[in-house]
């Protein structure tokens, strides 16, 4: 594994911290409408390697899905595309919707 893991109050934590952090979020679009993390970069897990462009390989990289299988799916393939330190959120927008933002709807 060539990619940390962050929990959810971790994540809050740094983007409290550094409101510019670069968060990737790789779920579908129908899924990102229902609701996400405000300010993250919204980029579907299947055209991630189309789009490596709008991604910062110098800057720490933040991704989550719904439940953390899809993002440590990017998480390894970032670190195979010049990525260095990615890191992937455990439990995903679920997670963040229980223990951060109880707004946050997931579908």
């Amino acid at each position: 594994m060539n990619f940390s893991e962050i929990t959810v109050k971790e994540l809050k934590q740094r983007m409290d911290e550094n409101p510019k952090l670069q968060v990737l979020d790789v779920r579908e679009p129908f899924e990102t409408e229902i609701g996400s993390i405000p300010g993250t970069i919204k980029i579907p897990m299947t055209i991630v390697p189309l789009k490596l462009d709008k991604l910062d390989n110098k800057k720490d990289i933040y991704v989550y899905c719904k439940s953390g299988m899809r993002s440590a799916k990017i998480c390894e393939f970032l670190s195979y595309n010049d990525f260095n330190n990615i890191y992937n959120v455990k439990g995903g927008i679920k997670a963040w919707s229980v223990k951060i933002d109880q707004n946050i709807i997931v579908g």
